[in-house]
């Protein structure tokens, strides 16, 4: 199976993403300007480089992986004082994870797909309310 977009489609998700992430996104650069445009490959182009353009927000947006800087980012937030397991002890953790989540898939049911109690009810039936592993 092979997924393919329009131009028009990926220039518009670029619009909202940058919105989304704080830039000011003028009218002429707007997802619903970026319609109008339709399949034109020039003119969508030129509007994509204008949206690169775009100055960057003054934003609280802060993205980091280190735990210190995480907190130095933080106005006013204290500090907890974290210890690090020993690595069987990690090993250990990671395992019971991956089993209890094998666990649930093995013995579950699928209720991950954003279903409402209705129909959740009416897939388990006679399970309802879930007192145990649910039955398939």
């Amino acid at each position: 199976m092979s997924f393919k977009f329009s131009l028009g489609f990926l220039v518009e998700g670029e619009s909202q993403f940058l919105e989304r992430y704080g830039f000011v996104i003028p009218p002429e650069l707007n997802c619903e300007s970026i319609r109008k445009v339709k399949d034109k490959e020039p003119e969508l182009m030129q509007i994509y480089e204008k949206l690169r353009q775009l100055p960057r927000p003054e934003t609280p947006w802060f993205c980091s992986s280190e735990y210190e800087s995480i907190i130095g980012a933080c106005a006013g937030a204290k500090t907890a004082s974290l210890s690090v397991p020993a690595e069987s002890e990690i090993k250990d953790r990671i395992l019971g994870g991956w089993l209890g989540r094998a666990a649930g898939c093995v013995l579950g049911a699928p209720l991950e797909c954003d279903l409402t109690l209705p129909a959740i009810k009416d897939f388990l039936g006679a399970d309802f309310p879930i007192d145990n592993y649910l039955r398939q």
